[in-house]
This record gives structure tokens, sequence and C-alpha cells, in this order.
């Protein structure tokens, strides 16, 4: 490999390819789809908001 050599990681196959040659690498489920989808934790939970709001509005503010 030569410093110029290109380096493509292809996350959705999750393989790290340099000239002819690739490796299969391993990462964990939800990180992946963090970063395909550019999202953190807090925007995941937001998917929840009207579930989570809808069990707001039931709950008794003196619990």
């Amino acid at each position: 490999m030569t410093p110029t050599e290109q380096v493509t990681i292809d996350l959705p196959k999750q393989e790290v390819i340099c000239g002819e040659h690739s490796w299969h690498f391993d990462i964990n489920s939800s990180w992946k789809e963090k970063f395909l989808t550019g999202e953190d934790d807090i925007d995941q939970t937001m998917r929840y908001e009207d579930q989570i709001s809808a069990y707001e509005v039931q709950i008794s503010p003196y619990q």
C-alpha cells in the first residue's frame, strides 16, 4: 500500500476496500444505523415523540 493509495469504507456492506483487496469488518447494528442515517440517540428517541407525548398526558404529575 502506498501513501497515496485510496481506501474505501463501504459501511452498508461492512467492507474496507484498497485496490484489489477487501476486508470485512463487524459493527454493532445500532451504530451502523446511526452512521448511515446521521442520527444520534436523541434523534432516535424523538422518532417516538407522539407515543411519549401520549403517555405523558396519561400519567399524573403527582405520582
